[in-house]
């Protein structure tokens, strides 16, 4: 892949969600963010806890009070939920 697809000024979405902002969804978020692929970052979590660090740690923008409300108006969707989970 070309190097400028990782590195643009200008987000590749305006909005994404991410619904779950564990471990892994949360270092997503944050390197969506760090390399400006997204403009605004919606998250979603089961958990209040990993909710909450996830803002705190910049992972995601706010959260969503559901997964449909995060992914209102999304041009992207991850999710980074555990297998079992569903």
């Amino acid at each position: 892949m070309s190097a400028a697809l990782f590195s643009s000024s200008k987000p590749h979405y305006r909005r994404a969600a991410l619904i779950g902002t564990g471990l892994i969804g949360g270092s997503l978020g944050i390197r969506l963010r760090e390399r400006r692929l997204v403009g605004e970052l919606v998250g979603y979590d089961r958990d209040p806890a990993a909710l909450a660090l996830a803002c705190y740690k910049g992972a995601i923008d706010y959260a969503a009070p559901s997964a449909a409300a995060a992914v209102e108006g999304a041009e992207l969707v991850i999710l980074a939920v555990p297998v079992l989970s569903t």
